[in-house]
């Protein structure tokens, strides 16, 4: 396991990671609405960075364990985070396995070197759950600096939505 400097480290990129999708989800929840055309590729072209980083931090953590220095693993035993992710959310290790395999995919194929990807993208609800339940053992660890991530999600997605109209509105 790792000095407490870095779970910091990893609790602020849960952190980072969540801002991501929260504006993801915030600017995808208006694009429908808007009917101008530059206005429209441009909130689509920003949600679409926004969820490619999402992804990009979601496989710092949840990715490759070799030479990653923020992966959960070095922190937390796997098998601790597999029971707790299937308590909270019912995801068990093959189900997690395989969607973890999905993202590094996208994350590989299409965000890192642009490929086709011709499978749809993996869902966001899935990688929030891991990151709710990871941020719930960091905070039995007394290493989370923001508090549950899961009530910040909850707070904060009105909050971007309401940012967004905001700037929307000019």
């Amino acid at each position: 396991m790792q000095d407490e400097n870095s779970l910091y480290r990893l609790a602020a990129q849960l952190h980072r990671c969540v801002e991501h999708f929260l504006v993801y989800k915030a600017i995808r929840g208006k694009v429908e609405n808007i009917i101008e055309v530059e206005k429209r590729e441009f909130l689509v072209i920003t949600s679409d960075a926004n969820l490619e980083m999402f992804y990009m931090i979601f496989c710092q953590i949840f990715g490759s364990r070799n030479n990653n220095s923020l992966h959960f693993e070095k922190y937390i035993e796997r098998k601790k985070f597999i029971e707790k992710l299937q308590s909270m959310f019912g995801i068990t290790e093959d189900e997690f396995q395989k969607y973890e395999k999905d993202v590094k995919d996208f994350r590989n194929q299409f965000v890192a070197h642009a490929d086709m990807y011709e499978k749809p993208v993996p869902i966001t609800e899935n990688a929030i759950n891991a990151i709710i339940t990871l941020d719930q053992i960091m905070i039995e660890l007394d290493a989370s600096i923001f508090g549950t991530l899961e009530s910040y999600i909850e707070v904060s997605l009105d909050k971007y939505d309401m940012y967004i109209q905001m700037i929307l509105e000019g």
